[in-house]
Order: structure tokens, then C-alpha cells, then sequence
């Protein structure tokens, strides 16, 4: 590329960041961090950006909406939306993330997660669902997860287990590719039934304690 292209560029990209960056956030070409940045809805990114970080904000809601309509956040490799007050998650939210590795939804306030809440996340490897409110997990929620390698449930309000509500992943000594589970976090729940958890895969690989 001729020098004053590359100049061009760079100008039009910098430019396209201050744009796009919120009051309160920063952002890079791959990156966008807000912290009590008090918006109330996800920020435009680029083509470029991977990496959202949201922490301290006010975002009650999510749906596939948000994502469709957002082309700048739709080659995400890691979302991180903590301390949201998110109360809960509808179907195919995420759907429109294809590349999403990493997500983490901790320290709100979600209670209910719809069944097809993680469709369309061919690729996640790590899910973090820790510190919310949830009591129960509908049959197969993560069905699909199929590169899923790490899910953590910790300090919810879980009392009750059955192995169906985890039907559908891959244990590791099932899979031979690598891409299978290794571990469940399930720490801090007020668990009080685990009397269907009767396969020894599960048992394996599932801190409840």
C-alpha cells in the first residue's frame, strides 16, 4: 500500500474509534472497556474490535437485537458484561457472535436464562455464568456448546441437579479432538439434591462443593 494510503488509514481508523468510543470508555482498534461509564446499551465497535468489556453499567435486557443491529460487534471474540444488573437472557442473543470464544456474565442479577439463550456459539470454549441469581437450568440449555471446555455455575441458587440439565456436552474422555469438556464449577450453590447425578462422567469433573 502506497505510504499516503497507509496515512489515510490510520487517520480514518482513528477517527472511526473516536466516534464510536463512548464518554468514559476506552477503546483501541480491537478493544472497547467501559466501567461506570453509565450507558445503557452496548457500545458500536468496528469491524476490527474482539473484545468488549463492560463493568459497572446499567444493562437490564439483552436479545438478539442488540447484535444484529450492531455490525461492529459481530467479530467478537470475548465479551465480558459484569456488574449490568442483567436479569436474563433471551433466545439466540448471541447467535449473531459466530467467532465468540470467551463470554462471562457474572456479579448480576440474572435469574432466568432462556433454552436457546447460547445457539449459534459454534466456537465458545470458556462460559462463565457465576454470582447471578439463577435456581434452575432447562434440559440441554447448552446442548450446542460443542467446543465448550470450561462452564461455571459458582454462587447462584442452585438446589437441585440432573444430568439432563448438561445433555449434550462432550466429556473429555469421550472426545479425542480436544474440544470437550473438562470442568463444571458449581461452588457456592445451596445444592441440596444431587441424587440424579448418577453418571460418573459428571461426578468427575463437577466441583459442587
Amino acid at each position: 500500500m502506497h505510504p499516503i494510503f497507509q496515512i489515510a488509514f490510520v487517520l480514518w481508523l482513528c477517527l472511526a474509534i473516536a466516534e464510536s468510543c463512548p464518554d468514559n470508555c476506552k477503546c483501541s482498534k480491537y478493544k472497547i472497556f467501559c466501567k461506570d461509564s453509565r450507558i445503557r446499551s452496548l457500545p458500536q465497535g468496528l469491524p476490527t474490535t474482539q473484545t468488549l468489556s463492560m463493568d459497572g453499567d446499567i444493562l437490564e435486557h439483552i436479545n438478539a437485537s442488540v447484535f444484529l443491529s450492531n455490525h461492529g460487534l459481530r467479530n467478537l471474540t470475548t465479551l465480558l458484561l459484569n456488574n449490568l444488573q442483567i436479569q436474563d437472557i433471551q433466545n439466540c442473543t448471541f447467535a449473531a457472535l459466530r467467532n465468540l470464544e470467551f463470554l462471562k456474565i457474572t456479579y448480576n442479577n440474572l435469574s432466568h436464562l432462556s433454552p436457546g439463550a447460547f445457539i449459534g456459539l459454534d466456537k465458545l470454549y470458556h462460559l462463565d455464568l457465576s454470582h447471578n441469581n439463577l435456581r434452575s437450568l432447562s434440559f440441554g440449555m447448552f446442548a450446542e456448546l460443542w467446543t465448550l471446555r470450561h462452564l461455571k455455575l459458582s454462587f447462584n441458587n442452585i438446589a437441585y441437579l440432573h444430568h439432563k440439565m448438561f445433555g449434550g456436552l462432550s466429556w473429555e474422555e469421550d472426545c479425542k479432538n480436544g474440544d470437550s469438556l473438562k470442568r463444571i464449577d458449581l461452588g457456592g450453590n445451596p445444592l441440596t439434591d444431587i441424587s440424579g447425578l448418577s453418571n460418573s462422567s459428571f461426578l468427575l469433573h463437577t466441583n459442587i462443593y
